[in-house]
């Protein structure tokens, strides 16, 4: 057992704040449908899941053999926005147990923060038309890094932003901190940070999970006192 404190808390969006990973891809089933390109759902999760939207399509296109000009690049991208701004529009699953672990962070002053690989305006959107907004302090999104997880840049940089609104009589450590996340590639950028990391099986099954330091069904089952075991060993 150690004698440190949880700190901060950062959540993935896409498979841990909602169930929009679905969505993500019908998007992208979509726009590349209008190029001749059949993606599978599988084949999402197995190699594009953890992508900006960007680099998603680049990837794919590369897959398919085919030239990722910046006009085709740009075109796909728009397309695929468009189509997921009409889900946003009509839904907000919030996954179980999300409000409740957000109040209770809240009320234990333990700041919380977003790290996804989503673009900022939809992440925006989702909270406020969810009543969400109000538990995050900050939000690291597509739009601020320039490698996507499983590299850890998001997430060294969401402790540093982070770090700003905890206690400041000493440093903010990764160990201090846990990364709520859905996806192996999640993982791997929190705990190639530094951090520890809670993974709840919304997107994969718990035994492809097995690199977090914790895996549940469902946020519903955290609580403070699970939390606080994690911290501390």
């Amino acid at each position: 057992m150690t004698n440190r404190n949880l700190r901060l808390m950062v959540f993935d969006f896409d498979g841990v704040i909602t169930d929009s990973e679905p969505a993500h891809f019908e998007a992208f089933r979509q726009a590349l449908k209008s190029v001749g390109v059949n993606l599978r759902w599988e084949h999402y999760c197995k190699n594009y899941l953890t992508y900006t939207d960007r680099q998603a399509v680049q990837k794919v296109l590369l897959d398919q053999a085919r030239e990722p000009t910046q006009e085709a690049i740009d075109d796909l991208v728009e397309k695929k926005r468009e189509k997921f701004a009409e889900f946003l529009r009509s839904n907000l699953n919030i996954l179980p147990g999300v409000p409740e672990l957000l109040q209770n962070l809240q009320k234990n002053q333990i700041p919380c923060g977003i790290c996804s690989g989503s673009i900022r305006s939809e992440i925006v959107f989702f909270l406020q038309q969810a009543n969400l907004h109000e538990f995050f302090r900050f939000i690291v999104s597509a739009d601020d890094v320039k490698r996507s997880k499983p590299h850890p840049e998001a997430y060294l940089l969401s402790m540093k932003i982070g770090s700003e609104f905890c206690n400041h009589d000493k440093a903010l450590e990764p160990r201090e901190c846990i990364a709520v996340e859905d996806s192996i590639g999640g993982i791997n950028a929190a705990k190639a940070a530094g951090m520890l990391c809670l993974a709840v099986s919304n997107s994969y099954p718990a035994n492809q999970l097995q690199e977090a330091d914790l895996i549940v069904e469902e946020l519903s089952a955290v609580d403070m006192d699970l939390l606080r075991r994690m911290i501390q060993g």
